[in-house]
């Protein structure tokens, strides 16, 4: 869900702002509610273009997930 609607709003094939991990965190993180998943991936989207960051791994997806008060 995250890639289609990533690739679809960017009009962007080739480039997805998360790591195949990020992926695997978000997912443990929203326990697959869609909700849940959009919200934590805004905060992460954020917090890479503040810190000017080409991709989102792991440590991102765990701060953004404090932010939000979210728990695997």
């Amino acid at each position: 869900m995250l890639r289609f609607r990533w690739r679809t709003a960017s009009g962007d094939k080739s480039t997805i702002p998360f790591s195949p991990e990020a992926f695997t965190e978000i997912f443990a993180y929203s326990k697959g509610l869609p909700r849940d998943a959009i919200k934590l991936s805004d905060e992460i989207l954020r917090h890479i273009y503040i810190r000017q960051l080409p991709q989102a791994g792991v440590e991102q997806v765990t701060h953004a997930a404090k932010q939000l008060d979210l728990e695997k």
